[in-house]
């Protein structure tokens, strides 16, 4: 199967045109020859970020497409070339295309955020909310106790590294809240929330300071919490292609430790 096919279906899953303005999704330019769309594809990679152990596992497995949630290069591939240089050989030797969808996955209705988190906690109401639609605002269909909505959070993203600030854990109940995949802090500020609870994969120290002033309770899971966009992906092209690709999720783990209680 050509490249393109597989790229036109992703752009139609996850427009293009959803993507922030500083976002770098789509085809990964890191050479300066630009990359054929024409290639045939048999087998497709999908992880959270490309690492060396990603490349690596491609290279000897032979997968000719890497599908990343976040992109390989973000800025310039002049500055960028220096830190992932023999990432960029490998992928060159190799003849391997690396295909990314950052936020035109969170602002599209085809990824699956809304339906695993409805799973574990039934949803009332919801709505779309920041600068490029990449949150919600959730309202339960009944009140949670604050150590079930935990537990409920855990199960939903089982490769976070949970905390909270002591706003969130003076709650009792949870009947509403915000949630933003990845570094999503900066909402606290932007949409100027107050006694409300965020929960998201990072905050800035700023943000948090922040959160306390207006009375946010905010939980933070960690960004490997988007590590559900890799099983999502490895279900949509297998169901998509059943008969003409090879679909294999990788995990990076590189999800932080909770050292408590460690001497």
């Amino acid at each position: 199967m050509e490249a393109q096919k597989i790229i036109k279906y992703l752009d139609k899953k996850f427009s293009p045109k959803l993507a922030a303005n500083w976002d770098n999704s789509g085809v990964q330019i890191y050479q300066k020859q630009l990359p054929n769309l024409l290639e045939p594809i048999n087998k497709v990679l999908v992880c959270l970020d490309l690492n060396q152990k990603v490349v690596d596992y491609a290279v000897e497995h032979h997968f000719e497409l890497i599908i990343t949630r976040h992109p390989l290069v973000f800025s310039s591939l002049v500055v960028e070339n220096k830190q992932k240089k023999s990432i960029f050989a490998k992928l060159k030797t190799n003849n391997i295309l690396v295909f990314s969808i950052h936020t035109n996955y969170d602002a599209s209705p085809n990824q699956n955020l809304l339906k695993i988190v409805g799973e574990k906690l039934p949803i009332l109401k919801n709505r779309r909310f920041g600068q490029d639609n990449e949150g919600y605002y959730l309202r339960l269909k009944q009140a949670v106790k604050l150590p079930d909505f935990i537990k409920a959070l855990q199960a939903i993203f089982p490769n976070s590294s949970m905390q909270m600030n002591l706003i969130a854990d003076g709650q009792s109940f949870v009947e509403e809240f915000y949630l933003i995949p990845g570094a999503g802090g900066s909402a606290l500020t932007s949409l100027k929330l107050t006694n409300t609870l965020l929960v998201t994969g990072e905050a800035k120290w700023n943000e948090l300071v922040s959160a306390d002033d207006f009375n946010n309770g905010v939980i933070l899971l960690g960004h490997y919490m988007e590590e559900y966009f890799v099983g999502d992906l490895v279900s949509l092209l297998t169901n998509a292609f059943e008969r003409e690709l090879i679909v294999e999720g990788f995990d990076i783990k590189n999800q932080l430790i909770n050292v408590e209680g460690r001497k």
